[in-house]
């Protein structure tokens, strides 16, 4: 019995000392992400201390975002450092806000009182990134003061508030275009106007698109009116963005249109594809080209290969629609690239093995592998090249393979490959062609077996 008894207290100090050395190392755990935690902390304030200083700012809000509450205190001070300049601090304000914690509200609502509009704006921002019910409430209350109200709707827009809707519907109805007043207030009850036009289209509901149509008859708000129609995901709203707004590259219409066709996201993606089909001006056609590769659209790709393949259209706009589909990367568009590729004219077929070389579609590389054995002579060459562009370490057997190809362009492209990819176990096969009958074939030859042969002797 005695026994029995020694044996059940050694398996209770065995679990006690198994539960201590589990809680020892989850304290451990929870210290070393804490530290982690702080050092991050701390590495952004510091950061945030020198914005401004060198020109661009070194930290961006949004790097704050995960830390949650910890990050409340340090961002406190830096607003309440007096060494920190304008800059600094607005980014502070808007980092409070994509905290997500309810107990900065008594700190941005004191900031919407500051005397630099530019700090009382970040923290009006900051207040509809919170989305708390207090914050929601008092920028509410902004509106009724003219020093807050721009920056009030367009952070209650943003929130999608549906109790604003009222207010802003009011202020639209409201506006009288023709009514005399100075030159300053006229400017201001426009901007006010503009602000409200977009966060309606945001909020949207009854009396939105209503309210929202006569507004594209007013060209100062025409934009703002449109942008609005948009957000409702009305035809009108994307075609007059797209045809009338996109046309230069640096026009503030243009580069807003591209912001907020990026803020709508997925909706606007099937009229962007259209618009591509249209017959649109080839600047507005190659700003759209650029917004669908940044996008990475794979519905774009049947567009954009019309385009590429129309002798009709600039030659421009065929070279900007071969990197946009490079851009986009997938296998589809690699295909279509691979098959023009042969009977394009040379400025074109530069632009084509850009938009290969950028594709980073997995099929990519097989596809290529497989077209170095093709019968047609162009695009065995092609396929070689764009595997020494490419860098397909994999493609070496293939390609030393292809250094005995009856037709010299290929053994050139080839050895050339080769010597891009960089692996010395190809010095044999490519030693053979220093013999070639091909002159320009010796000559690549030789200088890629020196540079493996220099590779080879690298420690």
């Amino acid at each position: 019995m005695s026994e029995q008894r020694s044996r059940a207290g050694w398996k209770w100090v065995v679990l006690i000392v198994l539960i201590a050395v589990a809680v020892a190392v989850a304290i451990a755990d929870w210290r070393w992400v804490a530290y982690r935690r702080q050092q991050k902390i701390s590495a952004l304030i510091a950061d945030l201390g020198q914005v401004g200083q060198g020109g661009l700012p070194l930290v961006s809000p949004q790097f704050f975002e995960p830390l949650g509450r910890h990050a409340v205190s340090p961002l406190r001070e830096v607003l309440q450092a007096p060494e920190a300049n304008q800059l600094a601090k607005q980014q502070a304000l808007e980092a409070l806000g994509l905290l997500k914690d309810p107990s900065v509200f008594p700190l941005l609502k004191e900031w919407t009182q500051a005397q630099e509009p530019v700090l009382k704006e970040a923290a009006i921002t900051a207040l509809g990134t919170l989305q708390t019910p207090e914050a929601i409430s008092y920028l509410l209350t902004l509106l009724d003061d003219p020093a807050t109200q721009q920056a009030a709707i367009v952070a209650l827009g943003k929130a999608r508030v549906p109790a604003a809707r009222e207010r802003l519907l009011r202020i639209v109805r409201d506006f009288e275009p023709e009514v005399e007043a100075p030159e300053e207030q006229r400017a201001a009850n426009v901007a006010t106007v503009c602000a409200a036009a977009e966060a309606l289209g945001r909020i949207g509901g009854n009396g939105v698109q209503e309210a929202l149509l006569p507004l594209l008859e007013q060209p100062q708000i025409r934009w703002w009116a449109a942008a609005g129609l948009a957000w409702l995901n009305e035809q009108q709203g994307f075609d007059i963005l797209i045809e009338e707004f996109m046309e230069g590259e640096e026009t503030p219409e243009s580069q807003r249109t591209v912001e907020v066709l990026l803020d709508i996201g997925e909706p606007a993606h099937p009229y962007l594809v259209r618009a591509l089909s249209g017959e649109l001006s080839p600047a507005v056609r190659a700003n759209l080209m650029a917004l669908v590769g940044h996008l990475q659209l794979g519905e774009a790709v049947e567009p954009l290969v019309r385009i590429l393949n129309d002798e009709h259209q600039p030659l421009s706009l065929r070279q900007k629609a071969a990197e946009t589909l490079g851009e986009i990367g997938c296998a589809e568009a690699f295909k279509a690239l691979l098959a023009a590729a042969a009977e394009a004219p040379a400025p074109l077929r530069r632009s084509i093995e850009f938009g290969l070389v950028k594709v980073q579609a997995a099929e990519a590389n097989r596809v290529l592998l497989e077209t170095l054995k093709s019968s047609q002579t162009s695009e065995r060459r092609l396929a070689a090249r764009l595997l020494g562009l490419r860098g397909v370490e994999e493609a070496v057997p293939a390609l030393t393979e292809a250094l005995a190809d009856e037709d010299a362009e290929t053994r050139r492209n080839a050895v050339q490959a080769l010597g891009v990819i960089g692996d010395p176990s190809a010095i044999p096969a490519v030693e053979k062609l220093l013999n070639d009958p091909d002159p320009e074939v010796r000559r690549k030859a030789e200088a890629t077996a020196a540079l493996l042969q220099a590779l080879q002797s690298q420690p």
